[in-house]
């Protein structure tokens, strides 16, 4: 066979089958965009990944206005898919469904700065007056620091107004949250968020919508005991609830299996008619337990 036969072949095969996304660079754009070719009876579905094989996450209304574009672009087929991000919803969109928008500018939102040629984590800590570290830890970077151009980069502190300071902190998971839009919205790494909340990668697959997120440090209080406690008294496959206060008409806000240990009393007992509660931690959760099903495990 000529090797001109054989090249149009194989680039038949490889055109028809399109099975690798092509990573390729964003052109020159806007910094901000919006929907289009979406009818008003419609919406245009963002998805976990770059194709329509993945997991629907969210949906943007025909209008939304204000996308940002936080990545390069990949090929699927004769189609092109980018990385966005709208309010909390981060995932993929088709690209032939963004145009240019004009509704990024709010001066009251966080800052971010797109990575130019040239550009390091030290250059960018220096022109916005935050070090290294700051940068790194808003941006849930690792060293060696490197960057992409065309990165989205936050260059100012995360706000964290969206909740009180005065009790334990949590976050509602709801459709488009991420581990790593949750960390940018309340000013923590995703490590962080992971440990607190008792999670192993990957991440996503253990997020559902409606699931209760701590999003705050755990209180770490000198402990009371020396010792660790374990469930008692409670019937195998059944649960010892984790309520938000000393009563049984509280809130449940976890839950010990019949045979959990590891339990930690973190503050003083509070006696209520017959029962006795304490507060705990376990596994990142912190709340108030009935005293009586718990036993020392030293």
């Amino acid at each position: 066979m000529a090797k001109s036969k054989i090249f149009s072949t194989i680039l038949f095969w490889g055109f028809m089958m399109g099975l690798q996304p092509q990573v390729m660079a964003m052109a020159d754009g806007p910094d901000c965009w919006k929907v289009i070719k979406v009818m008003s009876t419609d919406t245009l579905l963002v998805r976990s990944g770059p194709s329509l094989k993945y997991q629907k996450v969210a949906k943007l209304a025909h209008d939304a206005d204000g996308i940002r574009v936080t990545g390069t672009a990949k090929q699927v087929g004769k189609s092109f898919w980018v990385p966005i991000m709208y309010d909390e919803i981060v995932g993929w969109v088709n690209r032939g469904h963004l145009g240019e928008g004009t509704n990024c500018f709010d001066r009251t939102e966080p800052n971010y700065h797109n990575v130019e040629g040239g550009e390091t984590l030290f250059s960018l800590s220096q022109r916005y007056g935050y070090t290294v570290d700051d940068l790194a830890r808003w941006n849930d970077l690792r060293e060696s620091y490197q960057l992409q151009i065309g990165q989205r980069l936050r260059v100012s502190p995360p706000t964290t107004k969206h909740f009180k300071r005065d009790e334990p902190n949590y976050h509602i998971v709801v459709m488009g949250n991420t581990l790593f839009s949750i960390s940018q919205r309340y000013g923590y790494t995703v490590d962080e968020l992971a440990r607190w909340n008792d999670l192993r990668e990957p991440y996503q697959l253990q997020l559902q919508i409606g699931q209760r997120l701590r999003v705050s440090p755990p209180m770490m209080r000198k402990l009371t005991r020396d010792c660790n406690y374990r469930v008692v008294k409670v019937k195998n496959n059944e649960m010892l609830w984790i309520r938000a206060k000393a009563s049984i008409k509280s809130e449940k806000i976890g839950a010990i299996p019949y045979d959990g240990k590891g339990i930690q009393i973190i503050g003083s007992e509070v006696k209520l008619k017959k029962s006795r509660w304490v507060p705990v931690m376990y596994k990142g959760v912190e709340g108030w337990v009935n005293r009586g099903y718990l036993e020392k495990d030293c």
